[in-house]
């Protein structure tokens, strides 16, 4: 990579907290944005690894605020990154999720880690049951937050099934303009920033909360950031509903989270999924966005997964 194509890209990058180190991961097919904070301990202790792994229409400042404030740095080593075609990593060919799967193997051995936890949400989460069944032996243990399996998902999500002819057009059309040098110029997207207002609103509820669905629901609001190939096909991919459980699942420690509300998945269908391979399962208070709504819990829940998870592993997970 030149130092000039370095530079634009760091212009669309997340902001790193303290402790964290940027870097980059080139393969053939896309030029990954990354930071890694490694664990504070300084023992001789194995140094454990999370990867985080934001959703649709985002970028890794999803999981700004909770990787600076979380107690996991003491001794976990935490990585997060923009998945290709979002934030400031690029792709040259369609974002599967078989290739943001393979992504994450590559940010792995960029960061010198072997094994790894693996957080995501919602298409995330899609992309994490991906690398468990591409990459078992690389796969520790899992957590999904509303994951999209086909057979838990509420009719809004059943909906984007329906579309993707129109998607796929809409990811042709896009690609096309970009190929003839059509292409927005983007800019840096905090989704710390617009949680901070998104929560103040919440606070509110009633009509702020309804329009605070509304906002986060909006395809307009998501393509101020993304260009239209790339947000066609988060969507395509969402779409694809995987009901596939991999193997990996049922041979690791695995925690789903559920939305209460429900806007795109049942909670009781999902605990249901969960049951048939003996994961941990549990309910958030809130609609789709946890990371916004309720960050505290999901970093309580999992400091206590973890504590759990070890004591089953007759070591210390904390």
């Amino acid at each position: 990579m030149t130092q000039q194509y370095v530079q634009a890209l760091e212009r669309l990058a997340f902001e790193l907290v303290p402790g964290e180190q940027r870097f980059f991961v080139q393969t053939p097919q896309a030029t990954l944005c990354c930071a890694v904070r490694r664990a504070e301990v300084g023992d001789q202790r194995p140094q454990k690894a999370i990867v985080f792994v934001h959703g649709a229409a985002s970028n890794a400042s999803r999981w700004e605020d909770f990787v600076e404030k979380t107690a996991l740095a003491r001794s976990w080593t935490l990585l997060r990154f923009d998945l290709r075609g979002h934030g400031a990593s690029e792709g040259l060919r369609p974002a599967t999720l078989e290739r943001h799967a393979d992504d994450i193997a590559a940010i792995l051995d960029a960061a010198g880690v072997d094994t790894c936890f693996l957080v995501g949400h919602s298409l995330g989460a899609q992309v994490v049951l991906q690398f468990c069944a591409r990459h078992p032996l690389r796969t520790e243990g899992v957590v999904l937050i509303d994951p999209l399996i086909g057979s838990v998902l509420t009719d809004l999500s059943k909906d984007y099934e329906k579309r993707r002819w129109v998607l796929s057009a809409l990811e042709m059309l896009g690609r096309l303009a970009n190929g003839i040098g059509i292409r927005r110029r983007l800019d840096r997207y905090s989704l710390r920033a617009s949680d901070e207002v998104a929560r103040a609103k919440l606070t509110e509820g009633g009509a702020a909360l309804e329009a605070f669905v509304k906002a986060y629901s909006s395809p307009w609001a998501d393509l101020k950031h993304m260009h239209l190939a790339d947000y066609a096909r988060d969507l395509l991919e969402v779409s694809r509903h995987l009901d596939e459980t991999p193997e990996r699942l049922s041979q690791c420690p695995v925690l789903v989270f559920a939305s209460k509300a429900g806007a795109y998945t049942e909670s009781d269908k999902l605990r249901t999924w969960t049951a048939s391979f003996g994961g941990d399962f549990s309910v958030l208070d809130c609609v789709h966005w946890p990371l916004t709504e309720c960050p505290e819990a999901i970093e309580s829940q999992l400091l206590e997964w973890f504590a759990i998870i070890g004591s089953r592993q007759g070591g210390a997970l904390s």
